[in-house]
Order: structure tokens, then sequence, then C-alpha cells
């Protein structure tokens, strides 16, 4: 600013800028001070000095290069993980390096304790990856880390929180509290970084490897059938939150559970296990398997890796009784045989409080057979691999109650998938949800079937079922049609007939609409779901249950939404 300041003597008028006043340090210039590269000038205690403009820095200290090193906008670091060493004491902290970045700042915190920073310098890192450790953490509960990048000019990243995790591999080792659900008694052992646990027969035992609870996060675990008791036992993941414990378990194809190789149930008030949803993806005996479970509120992602595959999202189940619920976690082993016992061992189980879901996948799904070659992706279970056969689809004539020529029937040329299951033999074939399928949405069932005369079925059978009921179940005396969920037809199944059911269920609404050979069920109010079931139906098995008889042509079976 200038000041212009008149004087009157004898007539004459004095003007001057007191800027311009001479001083000891600064020129008498209007710019006073000549700024270097990438700086602003300024003038204090009476001499020029400058200061770097944002985003540079003078990195050799000679003004007359001025602020010769830019600095460019750091991103985070696109990582975070944190490990437990072996000795429980110290936890290695592990997040990728970024260009350009001068040093890190680590923050820790033990829960929602006050977190404590260190910097690390950023020439003690590799080209990929930094690394250091902290100690002091207790050990079983969640550790809380957030990492940031400075860079030359002293400015922190733009994103200053990378991935914040509570991820620690927790020692297995430590597990060795086990307990179970009946008498059995399950036996621990621990071998260097593998802790083995051997049951009995019919048996479900666990143990809990945290203190804390955890309203969402992503656990992991490797998985090993050892042995000869190995393809008799299933291991996995078991989260309690109060009266209720939901299971999740994967076993080898050989496992004795009809719904599938990988399982999610649930408990509640101690009582019997209720299956919620299955997979056929199943373990490697004697190799390491991985699996990973996702809870995030209402939903829960399970995926499963044989050994040198990337893991795979084989269930994704929406729970609407877990939206709010805190879990403590914990490992799980049962063996369902009756008359074998089983083994499981475990290694590397880690914590994270990261609740990414995978990818959304299919929403729908489409079955169809072939004579030769692949089939689709459908699993057996019982005996009913040895009584499964894929022909052509026989010529049968329509049920009477079908409105169109070729509603009923397949297209000439396809094939069917023949189910056989006798009292004591034979299984279902089972269809599992595509894993995208949002079952708190509408979706859909729909397929045809006949009845095979010289199979004939038991009265009342249930020809399509899941694990939280029947959906389709043959007539009997009391009923005087066919019925399932909550509603019937008067029309009968006839031997070597074609028919056509299909399904639309809307959880939302608490609605379902039931339609055989475009007959809707009686009564058409019926609610959705009824008492015992669950919305998330899992999977769809077609083929008869306990000592019931059932023979049916499967074809042309869609789930899609």
């Amino acid at each position: 600013m200038r000041f212009f300041v008149f004087f009157a003597l004898t007539g004459c008028s004095l003007i001057f800028d007191p800027s311009k006043v001479s001083s000891s340090g600064c020129p008498l210039t209007p710019e006073r001070c000549s700024a270097p590269d990438n700086a602003r000038s300024i003038c204090a205690d009476t001499a020029c000095s400058f200061e770097c403009l944002e985003g540079f820095r003078d990195a050799d200290g000679m003004p007359g290069n001025g602020c010769e090193v830019a600095c460019p906008p750091l991103v985070s670091p696109a990582s975070l993980t944190v490990t437990s060493r072996p000795d429980g004491t110290t936890l290695d902290w592990r997040f990728s390096a970024v260009a350009n970045a001068k040093a890190y700042r680590l923050c820790t915190s033990v829960s929602a304790g006050t977190p404590t920073c260190v910097t690390i310098d950023a020439t003690s890192c590799g080209a990929s990856s930094c690394q250091t450790q902290t100690t002091g953490h207790p050990t079983k509960v969640q550790v809380f880390g957030q990492v940031q990048a400075i860079n030359a000019c002293d400015g922190a990243s733009v994103e200053a929180m990378a991935a914040r995790t509570t991820g620690f591999t927790q020692r297995v080792t430590d597990v060795t509290s086990w307990g179970s659900d009946s008498t059995c008694m399950p036996m621990p052992s621990v071998s260097g970084d593998v802790l083995a646990v051997e049951q009995s027969a019919f048996c479900s035992g666990s143990g809990p490897f945290g203190d804390e609870l955890w309203r969402s996060g992503t656990f992991e675990v490797e998985l090993r059938p050892a042995g000869m008791l190995g393809p008799n036992a299933m291991g996995g993941l078991v989260f309690s939150s109060g009266t209720r414990r939901i299971d999740v378990l994967v076993g080898t194809q050989t496992i004795p559970v009809g719904q599938g190789s990988t399982i999610v149930r649930e408990s509640r008030n101690s009582a019997a296990w209720q299956f919620l949803a299955t997979s056929g993806a199943a373990l490697v005996p004697d190799q390491w398997n991985k699996l990973r479970v996702v809870v995030k509120g209402e939903l829960w992602s399970v995926s499963v890796a044989k050994p040198n595959e990337q893991l795979r999202e084989v269930i994704r189940y929406h729970d609407g009784s877990s939206t709010n619920a805190a879990w403590r976690p914990g490992l799980h082993v049962l063996t369902p045989n009756l008359f074998a016992a089983g083994r499981m061992e475990f290694r590397n189980l880690t914590l994270s409080s990261a609740d990414e879901l995978p990818p959304t996948g299919p929403t729908s799904q489409s079955w169809s057979f072939s004579v030769a070659g692949a089939q689709p992706p459908v699993r057996t279970t019982g005996s009913t691999g040895t009584q499964l056969r894929y022909e052509p689809c026989p010529a049968f004539t329509a049920a009477a109650a079908c409105t169109g020529p070729t509603m009923c029937t397949p297209a000439p040329g396809t094939t069917c998938a023949r189910v056989s299951k006798g009292a004591i033999s034979g299984g279902t074939l089972t269809f599992d949800l595509p894993t995208g399928l949002d079952t708190r949405q509408p979706w859909n069932l729909r397929f045809r079937f006949a009845p095979a005369a010289d199979g004939g079925y038991s009265p009342g059978a249930a020809l399509a079922f899941s694990a939280q009921g029947a959906l389709l179940e043959s007539e009997n005396a009391l009923d005087g049609g066919v019925r399932g969920v909550n509603g019937r037809w008067g029309q009968p199944l006839l031997a070597d007939t074609w028919n056509v059911v299909d399904y639309r269920f809307d959880p939302a609404a608490m609605t379902w609409t039931a339609r055989l050979n475009g007959q809707l069920a009686a009564p058409a109010s019926a609610r959705f779901p009824p008492t015992g079931w669950d919305k998330h139906v899992g999977a769809v098995m077609i083929g008869g249950q306990n000592l019931e008889v059932v023979e049916l042509w499967v074809s042309d079976l869609t789930i899609s939404q």
C-alpha cells in the first residue's frame, strides 16, 4: 500500500512513498525483492528471501536455482495388512509403496483406543512395499491401522487413510479351548503352526479365537482334511451372537451331508442346526484349501479355493436377522457320519475389518442336459450318482390342464435328467441358486417334469424341495391334489405325463404365487414365506426325501431374477 503525504513549505509540496525509503537490506526497486524459479519473494528482517510455491521444494539450499524439486500430488498406499508374529507379541505391518513418497505415517490403535503414530523413511522400503513392526498390542483383539504417504514437500497423500484394517494372522495354535454340542470329545493338537482336530463320529465341536465381537469383516482360514479320517470331517468357521450361531462348513465331495459340500446353517437357543444355504464346492483331501467368509450387515459371502486356484464365491446369503448383530468368531469341525470319526487341520487364520464383497455373480441360470459330454453344474446327493441318467426326453403327452400344446412338453431333441430315488437308495438332483441372485427381491423358479410309470412315486412325496421345506408334493388321500408351499391344486399328477411348474417369490412383499400347468394354486392369497421358511431358499432339490420313492424326468429348469 502506498501513502502520500503533503507538506506545505513556502508554497512547495513534497510527495514521497515510504516503500521506497532505503533500508539496510531491501532494495529500492518497486518489486523490492526478486523471486527465483518456483518461489515467491519476501522481505523479512530487512533482508530479501523467498519461499517455495506449493508443490515445490528447495532441496539443495542454493538460492540461485530456487525451488528446483517438484512435489507431485500423492495417492494413498493401496493396501495395509498386519500379521501376528509366532510369539504373539509383535505385529508386522505391510503396505504398498507410493511413487515420490519421502516417508510414510503409520497410525495404529487397539479397538477404540488412542492411535500411536510412527514415521517411516521411504528409503528403508522396497520397490513395491514397506514393512514395520509394532509391539505391546494385546492378542486376540481387533487392531486398527491407517497409513498415509508424505512427499518431499511434507504434504500428505490426498487420501489420508489407506484400507483400514484389523487384519492380522491369529495363531490357530492358540485355539485349543474346544467344546462340543454333545457328549463327544474333540481332541485338538498342535504341530508347528498347524492345529489338528480329531472328533468321533456324529460330533460337532468348536473353539473361539477372539475376545471381541465383530459387526462386519473378512475371515479366512486354510483347511486340510487329513489322512484316512479327513474325508469324514467338515471344517470352517462359526459365529456366535447371543443365543444364535451361524456355521460355515466345507467338506470333501464324499461328505455324507445331503444338502452340499459347503453349507451355511444356524442354531437358535442351542436348538438343532437348520440349513440356510448350500453349495457343491468341496475340499481336496490331504491338501491345503482356503475358506473366506465376508460378513457385511445381512450379507454373508462364502468363497472357497482348492489348491492352486483363486477364491471363488459359492454362496451369497441374505440374512435379515443379522443386520445389527455382533459376532464372536471361532473354528468349527463337524463329523456328520454316524459311524466314522474325522480329522481336520487348520492354519493361517486371518481376521480383517475390511468387508468388501466379491463382484456380483450371475442373477439367473438355466440348466439343460446332454446325452454325452460335460453336464451343467448340478450336484447329486445320496447315491443318486449311480441312479441318474441323461437321456432324450420321452414323447409323453402334456397334462390336460396345460393351456398350450408346447407349454408343458420339452422341445423335440431335448435331453432330460432322469432322477431315481428308492425307499432306501438313491437321492436327489440339486440346483444351487446363482450367487448374484438377491433373495430379498422377487425371483422365479420354473421347470418341466414327468413322473415315470415304471418307477412311480410315493403318495405325498416331495418332488421338489429346499432346506426350508417342500416346494412341490404329489397328491395323497388327504390332499385330493398336488400341493406346494401352502397352496394346492385340485388336478392330479399322472404317470408318463408332462407338467410345468412356475413359482414367483416376493419376500419384500411377503407374497408368492405358484402355477402348475398354468393353473394358480389355491388359495391365491397365501403368504410367503410360510411358517418356518427363510427367504433364502439356498438350493432347489428334485427327487424325494427319506423313505419316499420317486422317479422323475426333469428338463428346462431355470432360476432367475
